[in-house]
């Protein structure tokens, strides 16, 4: 009879979990912009040889965008934009809820006043106060 010893070594498969929290997309492994919420599974070999699986387990938020219009006379004040005195567009990034950056625009139309001379002919003192004296007679 015949002895066969067989010396075996298992190797053993990696398993992972990643957790992603990401503003409207996200790039992992070979999936590139993700823009859905959800779980991703990438396979790869390790050291040992063996397939091992890591899963993403993704949340995607999303940003905000607006737009306002605004007309205004002369200068126009809206966020870190003060004294506004052209016309335009203007942007303001904040963080909403989700803590994603989202922008509004601002399109702003500013009127400016008018100015002009005005032209008097001033009668002589003593006609001022007569036409004064008749004005506060008629109270």
């Amino acid at each position: 009879m015949t002895t066969v010893t067989l010396h075996l070594t298992v190797n053993h498969a990696n398993a992972g979990d990643t957790i992603a929290v990401a503003c409207n997309s996200f790039d992992w492994y070979e999936y590139t912009n993700l823009t859905q919420s959800g779980d991703y599974t990438h396979t790869f070999t390790n050291a040992t040889g063996c397939d091992s699986v890591v899963t993403l387990h993704l949340t995607v938020n999303h940003a905000n965008t607006g737009d306002t219009t605004a007309v205004a006379c002369n200068s126009f004040d809206w966020y870190e934009h003060t004294n506004l005195t052209m016309s335009g567009d203007y942007t303001h990034t904040f963080s909403n809820a989700a803590g994603c950056d989202s922008v509004v625009t601002l399109h702003l139309t500013v009127n400016h006043a008018n100015a002009g001379d005005t032209i008097a002919d001033a009668a002589s003192d003593r006609e001022q106060s007569s036409a004064y004296r008749r004005y506060d007679e008629r109270l």
